[in-house]
């Protein structure tokens, strides 16, 4: 197959995308007004079907923009293994040929950011641009979202400051992260202001998404866990109702919503609260589960709210929510060692073996930590059950004590017996079979 066949084959499916797009943008008119606007040059808000036949006419009369954006997209995308070839045109021409659809996004995907660049530029934005961009930003989300997954933040995120795409940056406050970091220095993070104009367009965009969720969560999640960093733009943007919102419409939104969770504490504590009650109670138990994978990450920003995760998810009905619970118990003794401990002994009596034996695996070690005499009986109770599987895990932490601290041996040893004499047979017969002997 020719290259030119390849090219041919890539222009009419990108002209043809294009046109599913602004297709369904058309049904979700009118479109938001542009962020920005040139006083000199005044416009009219085009219909559909104008928006329609300008963008389809702009991308087919701009085949050298085509020839660019392609040749970019093929140089970023095409493997290695195609130079290294021995005719590199035809392996290069078969390349394309089996990656129509993947070259295609890309090359719509910078048509895009031009006609964005354009609508957005600080000196002279063009409003006809803009409305171009609105509608196959909004089309691709819905007909094509791999197009612009990666970079539905960025692209949003340009919308709510009027910026164009690729132009702008950010800096993050100065810590003892880096390498030069002086205490004295008071520098905060940088961060672009937010457009009154671009953040209303924003919100139109997500609300014509949020009208079918099913279809657009793929886009939709991935604008909750961009923005869950953005907090300067939390407010603008109504970032906690949109959370509230969108959390309980679907796992992909839900799953989103409580990764975004500890950002959203500091920027709107009462809304985390609501949040986490809805997620507790969402009926897809894989928001539940990474609700609990992020509990480690709430402790320092508020105690009770990690304590409460914690305590339903040793409940929840789903097992592998509980054993999250008890690995994210793990990361509560640097922040209340009397909460931990507290904790520590109901999961000793749990009713769910994996609870437990997760226990012994992440959380019994920094429970004798602090508290090595063990008051609370938790590593004797733990042996003396009828658990064969966690009493071989936790042989090898007592054979490990009985080498290095043999008054806290005998103590649990003491404490076996009189609880269950026959329970440290096994435990007595390891220890003659490594030759450790008690005085």
């Amino acid at each position: 197959m020719a290259r030119r066949e390849s090219d041919a084959l890539i222009w009419e499916s990108s002209c043809e995308l294009i046109k599913l797009a602004i297709d369904y943008a058309s049904e979700l008119q009118p479109l938001p007004a542009p962020p920005l606007l040139f006083e000199d040059m005044p416009i009219s808000v085009p219909n559909s079907e104008k928006i329609r036949q300008r963008a389809i006419g702009l991308h087919a009369a701009d085949r050298a923009g085509f020839t660019r954006l392609l040749a970019e997209a093929v140089e970023n995308q095409i493997p290695d293994f195609v130079s290294r070839s021995i005719d590199v045109e035809r392996a290069e021409e078969k390349w394309m040929a089996n990656n129509v659809a993947q070259i295609t996004q890309k090359v719509v995907l910078g048509r895009l950011n031009e006609w964005l660049s354009t609508a957005l530029d600080p000196v002279v934005p063009d409003g006809e641009r803009w409305y171009l961009a609105a509608a196959l930003l909004t089309g691709l989300a819905h007909t094509s979202p791999d197009t612009i997954v990666a970079d539905t933040s960025h692209l949003f995120e340009s919308i709510a400051i009027a910026s164009p795409p690729g132009r702008w940056s950010t800096r993050s406050a100065p810590g003892p992260h880096n390498l030069d970091w002086r205490q004295s220095d008071t520098r905060g993070p940088i961060s672009p202001d937010s457009n009154v104009d671009g953040v209303i367009a924003v919100n139109w965009l997500i609300d014509a998404l949020a009208k079918d969720v099913e279809a657009n969560q793929t886009i939709l999640a991935e604008w909750i866990l961009g923005f869950s960093v953005r907090l300067h733009l939390h407010g603008p943007l109504r970032y906690d109702e949109w959370l509230l919102t969108l959390a309980p419409l679907s796992e992909s939104t839900g799953i989103a919503a409580a990764a975004a969770l500890p950002h959203l504490l500091e920027s709107s504590p009462e809304a985390s609260q609501i949040l986490t009650k809805s997620l507790l109670n969402h009926p897809n138990v894989s928001v539940r589960r990474r609700l609990l994978e992020v509990t480690p990450s709430i402790f320092p920003l508020d105690l009770q709210l990690g304590l409460n995760l914690i305590d339903n998810g040793l409940i929840d009905l789903d097992s592998d929510v509980r054993v999250l619970a008890t690995s994210a118990l793990n990361s509560l003794d640097r922040w209340d060692e009397l909460a931990f401990i507290e904790r520590c002994v109901t999961i000793v009596d749990h009713s769910d073996p994996r609870v437990r034996r997760r226990f012994g695996q992440t959380g019994l070690r920094s429970c004798l930590a602090i508290d090595p005499s063990d008051e609370r009986q938790i590593l004797s109770r733990m042996w003396v059950g009828d658990d064969e599987t966690l009493r071989a895990r936790l042989e090898t932490f007592m054979i490990e004590m009985a080498e290095n601290d043999p008054n806290s041996f005998k103590q649990q040893l003491a404490r076996i017996i009189q609880e269950k004499p026959n329970a440290a047979d096994r435990l007595l017969a390891a220890l003659k079979a490594r030759n450790i002997a008690l005085d």
